[in-house]
């Protein structure tokens, strides 16, 4: 894989799918795969679920590391794999970035070195792609009683000080394997944010989404 000499920033990326069609990957994966590798250092594909031989030989020309796993607990148990089990903590925080990022989304529409460059400028511990507005929980789990305002987790960079420390291992340490959609959109995909923030580290989005808020409830996705 192609290394980040300019910026001198080592990288990794930990990619999280589901089996969906009998363990096929799409080819819409392997486009934003093929993109994206070329600013990380290692990066680790996740299937919840099976894979097909043709799809795990086509991602092994992609990564080495490609990995499946019971379908149980949707992508966040497939990060939490990725780096307790099966890179292990000592192994993750040699990086001074994890990219965690899903299948939920298409593109880049442009390179993602763009994205990479403009964010290298931003002063904050971690970063997404977008973010979702303050709304009410209508699940009633949050532990915030709301869903705060909160970076859309289906691209998120983790950099060396919040991946290093004590409560971001604690925090993947202590997260439950989920049964339930609605639980990991009330427990972590719209808590995430603010509990970090809240324990003193900051964050940023790399596009601009206040034209974008609704005054309409909604859940987040």
């Amino acid at each position: 894989m192609k290394k980040n000499n300019e910026n001198k920033v080592k990288r990794l990326g930990i990619f999280a799918c589901s089996d969906e069609k009998e363990g096929k990957i799409d080819r819409y994966i392997f486009y934003l795969l093929n993109d994206i590798k070329e600013n990380l250092d290692d990066l680790i594909v996740v299937v919840n679920g099976k894979l097909q031989p043709e799809s795990r030989w086509k991602l092994s020309e992609v990564t080495p590391y490609v990995v499946t796993r019971e379908d149980k607990g949707l992508d966040p148990a497939a990060y939490q794999f990725a780096m307790i089990e099966y890179f292990g903590w000592d192994k993750v925080q040699e990086y001074d970035e994890i990219v965690m990022f899903n299948d939920t989304f298409f593109g880049p529409f442009y390179p993602f070195k763009e994205v990479f460059d403009e964010m290298a400028d931003r002063d904050c511990d971690f970063w997404g792609l977008t973010e979702h507005y303050e709304t009410e929980d209508c699940t009633g789990w949050n532990p915030y009683g709301y869903f705060p305002e909160h970076i859309s987790l289906y691209f998120l960079v983790v950099r060396k000080k919040m991946l290093t420390s004590y409560e971001f291992m604690n925090y993947w340490e202590k997260l439950p394997v989920y049964d339930n959609y609605y639980k990991v959109i009330a427990e972590h995909e719209t808590y995430f944010t603010k509990f970090f923030l809240d324990t003193g580290f900051t964050y940023d989005v790399y596009c601009d989404m206040e034209d974008r808020k609704s005054l309409h409830d909604a859940l987040p996705i």
